[in-house]
C-alpha cells in the first residue's frame, strides 16, 4: 500500500547487504618502520622539519593507537610528564580519556633519548 506519490513495492526488498570484511590482523614491522623512519629524515640533524613532525606523529600513533586528529589535537597541556600520560579531550566517541605511559614518551616530547 503506498501513500501519495510513493512505490507501492519496496525496489530493495530482495536487496542482500553485502559481507562484513574480515578485521586486518598484519602489523607493521620493524624494517617497515625503519624505513619510513629513513624516508621521513628521522635521524638526521637540521632541527625540527615537517618530516620529523611526521615521524613524531608516527612513532606516537603506533605506541599508543591514537587517531590521527587525536595526535594533532595534542597540546602541550595536555601532557602530564610526572604521571607519564595524555589527555585526549576529543575522542571518536566523545568522551575525554587517558593514554597510558608509552616505551618512547620522552623521546618523542624531547627529542631525546631517555
Amino acid at each position: 500500500m503506498s501513500s501519495g506519490n510513493g512505490c507501492k513495492v519496496n525496489p530493495c526488498k530482495e536487496c542482500k547487504r553485502p559481507k562484513a570484511t574480515p578485521p586486518k590482523e598484519r602489523r607493521i614491522s620493524k624494517v617497515e618502520i625503519d624505513k619510513l623512519l629513513q624516508a621521513l629524515y628521522f635521524d638526521e640533524d637540521g632541527g625540527l622539519t615537517a618530516r620529523k613532525q611526521t615521524g613524531y606523529a608516527f612513532l606516537l600513533a603506533l605506541e599508543t593507537a591514537m587517531r590521527q586528529g587525536e595526535i594533532w589535537g595534542l597540546d602541550w597541556s595536555d601532557i602530564d610528564f610526572t604521571g607519564r600520560y595524555l589527555t585526549l579531550h576529543d575522542t571518536k566517541n566523545g568522551s575525554s580519556r587517558h593514554v597510558p605511559p608509552i616505551k618512547q614518551g620522552d623521546y618523542i616530547a624531547t627529542g631525546t633519548s631517555a
